[in-house]
């Protein structure tokens, strides 16, 4: 089993990425509506706030089918 990685440090490692290369750097999720997650509203939403304290530097793309989103 591999180390588990908290969101805030997964996002403080792009956020630093970004920063060596004067770069943003774009996370993709894919399949998003296909993920296995407890707790799925509370880690997303988690994820989005580390995001949006990343000063623009870690930019979240995301697809889901829309028929699964209602």
């Amino acid at each position: 089993m591999g180390e588990t990685v908290k969101f805030t440090e997964i996002i403080r490692r792009l956020q630093n990425m970004g920063r060596a290369l004067d770069k943003r750097v774009i996370l993709v999720i894919d399949s998003l509506d296909e993920a296995v997650v407890h707790n799925f509203e509370r880690s997303i939403s988690e994820l989005a706030s580390n995001i949006s304290n990343s000063n623009g530097i870690v930019k979240l793309i995301v697809s889901i089918k829309s028929s699964d989103w209602k």
